[in-house]
């Protein structure tokens, strides 16, 4: 599980960059709809449109290899959390998107981040426990189930593990 959480906020903060997708657009509308193409004579424009690539094609790597790895239900919330944190962040201090709002927007707008935030602590901390041996905070037991992702059981196959509570009973297969 540790792994899955490494792989999605990876990519999901490689996913953040939106810097080179915005840069890239407005690269191609001064070009495109203003006809000016003096954009393309400083090595900074290919740089960004390069940049552009690598990113969407990491964050495709990182993304399908978690997903062959790890449950969607683990993987999609903690991606897409990691990459509206990054974003967020991004620009707010970088792009400096939110200098001019006032003091209760800006307010709203770090509590939505801290929402976020929290919902990946949750996550994580979920991710520990299923680390920990399928153990409950409190100490009750649990029993730690494994069933093939896709369904054959044969090689090439992901056990997804899984923890129903039984009480009183320590079973782990």
């Amino acid at each position: 599980a540790m792994r899955g959480l490494i792989l999605a906020m990876s990519g999901g903060f490689v996913a953040g960059q939106r810097f080179f997708l915005s840069s890239t657009a407005t690269v191609l509308h001064t070009s495109f709809d203003e006809g000016n193409w003096d954009l393309w004579s400083s090595p900074l424009a290919y740089f960004i449109v390069g940049g552009m690539f690598f990113v969407a094609i990491t964050n495709a790597i990182l993304l399908n290899k978690g997903l062959a790895e790890f449950e969607a239900m683990f993987m999609i919330p903690t991606f897409v959390g990691t990459s509206i944190i990054t974003t967020s962040v991004s620009a707010a201090v970088i792009l400096k998107e939110t200098a001019w709002l006032a003091w209760w927007r800006l307010l709203g707008y770090w509590f939505g981040i801290l929402l976020v935030v929290s919902g990946l602590v949750i996550i994580a901390k979920d991710a520990r426990y299923q680390l920990g041996g399928c153990r409950e905070p409190d100490g009750a037991r649990q029993m730690q189930a494994a069933r093939p992702l896709n369904g054959s059981g044969g090689s090439g196959t992901v056990n997804v593990v899984s923890c129903i509570n039984i009480g009183d009973q320590e079973t782990q297969d």
